[in-house]
C-alpha cells in the first residue's frame, strides 16, 4: 500500500519521530521539504493547478494514488507547524474556479492517521491542531482518521506513553503495517 506522509516534524529524535518509527517499524527519514505557502495569486482558479514550483508537486502527485495518509506533527502553541499549514493553504488549487462552497476530495477514499505530540497535558491543548489536521486529511479524502495523541511530553516522553503506543500497535494490525 502506498503511504503519503504529511510530515510536520521540526527535528529528528523527538517524540513525533518516535511514534512514526513505532508505526512504520523503522526509522522514518527526516527530509527538509521546500513548500511555500499559498500567495493567493488565484491562477489555480483558471488552470486548476498551482503555479508555485516546489516540493508540493510531490504531494499533489501522491494525493491521487496513495492508499494511506499519515499526518504527524508536534503541536506548537496549540497549532500545527507552519509547514503543514503551508500544505493546507496550497490545497486551495483543488477548489474548482474559486468555489469554496464544498470541500474538495482528492483521489480515491483513503485510510488515515493523525499523530500529534504536545507538551500540554489536556486534550484542549491539541484541539485546534486536531481540527486543522482533520480538515487537511478530509481534502485528501480521509473521512475517519485514526487519531493518536501523546500529551504531556514535556514531563513524559512519547516512548513512555503506553496509551499512544497501544493505539499505534492496534492501528498497525488493523491497517496491515506489520
Amino acid at each position: 500500500m502506498k503511504t503519503l506522509l504529511l510530515d510536520g516534524r521540526l527535528r529528528q529524535g523527538g517524540n513525533t519521530d518516535y511514534l512514526l518509527e513505532l508505526l512504520f517499524g523503522k526509522k522514518v527519514p527526516f527530509e527538509k521539504k521546500n513548500i511555500a505557502e499559498c500567495n493567493n495569486c488565484e491562477a489555480c482558479f483558471t488552470t486548476g493547478c498551482c503555479v508555485i514550483k516546489d516540493d508540493m508537486a510531490d504531494i499533489y502527485s501522491a494525493a491521487n494514488t496513495t492508499d494511506i495518509v499519515v499526518l504527524a506533527a508536534p503541536v506548537i502553541f496549540g497549532s500545527l507547524p507552519a509547514k503543514l499549514i503551508s500544505i493546507l493553504s496550497r490545497a486551495q488549487c483543488y477548489y474548482k474556479n474559486g468555489n469554496f462552497s464544498s470541500l474538495p476530495r482528492v483521489g480515491k477514499k483513503k485510510q488515515g492517521f493523525i499523530i500529534l505530540t504536545a507538551g500540554g497535558s489536556s486534550a484542549g491543548d491539541v484541539k485546534f491542531a486536531l481540527k486543522t489536521a482533520t480538515l487537511l486529511l478530509k481534502i485528501f479524502n480521509v473521512d475517519s482518521p485514526t487519531i493518536i495523541t501523546s500529551l504531556n511530553t514535556d514531563a513524559l516522553p512519547a516512548s513512555s506513553d503506553m496509551a499512544a503506543k497501544e493505539k499505534i500497535e492496534n492501528a498497525k494490525v488493523q491497517f496491515g503495517f506489520r
